[in-house]
């Protein structure tokens, strides 16, 4: 195209950024590369470098096997190289996705994610995953005050992190800001198109709060983590209040086998994700709908 001078460096700075986003990020094609190697290593010979990589495979998944695996990488990660800020905050994120998911694998998780990530920014106070780590924390305690002022620390370190953008996206519209969210979940999206497909939450969101349920279920039918009680859970509620119970008793079917325990602790389930007892209510109201039973916590 024809292009004024004064644009030209605007131009070249914004085709760095999409390159380095889709080679360098989590899901970005180094990444992806390298995972392929490492997958065929036993855990017990994976290195500090391969339990990250294991970390970014099972973000992407929220499959329960990974996490396995990945924890344990990283747990060892961490004995390897005590001073090494990012498998320490990694460490954290997923003690606290332990408790957000319900795999019950680690003792006191919550207490052990804030322990670790203050560790990993007590190592690297420019650690972004760290600030990732303790936001995520104060988002699951419920700490809507400290949850903003970490949030809000953390992408000024690395603005053009496609992986922080789309998670910090999730847990902004999670707390309230539903547009301001999904800002950030679309700059994701533009800067590596690999993006986690969870990021299809927040637009489901906006059109479940907007009374438009046809618009909520397309955008829950393109989650496609099947591994993870949230694309059941919402499929569940979109049908519910579309009235097609039938296929809402399946997605609960769904759920339950996803997440067994969800019949007897739907409320800490529901609020790992959504944080507004409003959402909740409204959530539980599909879910209702589509036959769930309230003789629970």
């Amino acid at each position: 195209g024809r292009l004024a001078a004064s644009e030209l460096f605007s131009i070249q700075d914004e085709i760095t950024q999409h390159v380095v986003a889709r080679l360098a990020d989590n899901y970005g094609f180094i990444k992806r590369t390298l995972l392929k190697e490492s997958n065929v290593k036993r855990t017990d010979d994976l290195e500090v470098y391969d339990a990250i990589l294991r970390y970014g495979q099972w973000a992407a998944s929220f499959n329960p096997k990974l996490f396995t695996l990945a924890r344990s990488a990283l747990e060892r990660a961490v004995t390897i190289e005590p001073d090494y800020a990012l498998p320490v905050a990694m460490l954290s994120d997923m003690y606290s996705s332990d408790y957000q998911q319900g795999y019950d694998q680690v003792d006191n998780p919550l207490e052990n994610a804030v322990r670790l990530a203050n560790r990993a920014l007590d190592l690297d106070a420019n650690c972004q995953t760290a600030y990732w780590a303790l936001a995520q924390y104060y988002f699951l305690k419920r700490e809507a005050g400290q949850f903003e002022y970490v949030a809000k620390k953390i992408l000024p370190l690395n603005p053009v992190n496609p992986y922080m953008n789309v998670s910090v996206g999730l847990l902004t519209a999670m707390a309230g800001d539903l547009e301001g969210g999904l800002e950030l979940m679309h700059k994701a999206v533009q800067l590596n198109p690999y993006s986690p497909r969870w990021y299809r939450i927040v637009p489901y969101m906006i059109a479940y709060k907007q009374g438009d349920y046809e618009a909520a279920l397309a955008e829950a039918l393109q989650l496609n983590i099947p591994n993870c009680l949230w694309d059941p859970m919402l499929r569940a509620a979109a049908y519910g209040k579309l009235g097609r119970r039938k296929e809402g008793q399946a997605a609960l079917k769904e759920l339950l086998s996803v997440q067994p325990a969800f019949a007897v602790q739907r409320l800490r389930f529901m609020r790992a994700l959504l944080f507004s007892d409003e959402a909740v209510a409204a959530i539980t109201d599909g879910l209702v709908a589509s036959g769930l039973s309230l003789a629970d916590k």
